[in-house]
This record gives structure tokens, C-alpha cells and sequence, in this order.
């Protein structure tokens, strides 16, 4: 969340959860409505029922899971490592090679 005040991204942002039982939880749906008005996806949030219900993991919605893995993990699996920290800075240097553009 400071990161995104910081850049004044918080009002442009819309925040999709995984639909997880516990984050169906009242106090995280305060919270996200809190942090989140009008501009969060998933179970309970106030688009859903109207006008349209978005469901948690549509994959539509999902480009993460559809796009960006892909392009870190063919970068990352490339070859092997060594230790954890080896490994962390290569994943690191591969998110760091993302663009907006890509985004």
C-alpha cells in the first residue's frame, strides 16, 4: 500500500483475491473495502453482484498466472543454482526485466 500511495497509483489500482475462505472473512473485506473502495475483485466485493459477478479465478483476469510465470520461470529454469540465494537473485533480476509495456 505505500508503495502504491508513494506512486499515486492507489485510486488506478483494482485488487483481485484468490477467493481463499479466509480472506472471505468480514475484517479482510473491511479492509479491502477500506484500502480498496469500489476497487477490489472477488468473492463479497462491492462489484459483485452488480453489475457484473467477476469470479476469483477467472482466467481472463488471471495474466499473472497465464503470462507472467511463464516468462519468469523460462528465465529462471534456464539452468541451476547453487543455493536459495543464488536462485532469489535470479528471480529478482527477472522481475526486474518486466515492463509496463509487458504488464
Amino acid at each position: 500500500m505505500p508503495q502504491l500511495r508513494d506512486r499515486g497509483l492507489q485510486d488506478d489500482v483494482w485488487l483481485q483475491h484468490d477467493g481463499a475462505p479466509a480472506h472471505f472473512a468480514l475484517s479482510v473485506r473491511d479492509v479491502l473495502n477500506e484500502r480498496f473502495p469500489g476497487h477490489w475483485i472477488g468473492r463479497g466485493s462491492p462489484t459483485s453482484p452488480a453489475p457484473l459477478p467477476w469470479p476469483p479465478r477467472s482466467p481472463d483476469l488471471t495474466t499473472p498466472d497465464n503470462s507472467l510465470w511463464g516468462i519468469i520461470k523460462g528465465r529462471v529454469a534456464a539452468r541451476r543454482y547453487k543455493n536459495n540465494e543464488d536462485l532469489r537473485r535470479v528471480v529478482e533480476d527477472a522481475f526486474r526485466t518486466i515492463t509496463p509495456k509487458m504488464l
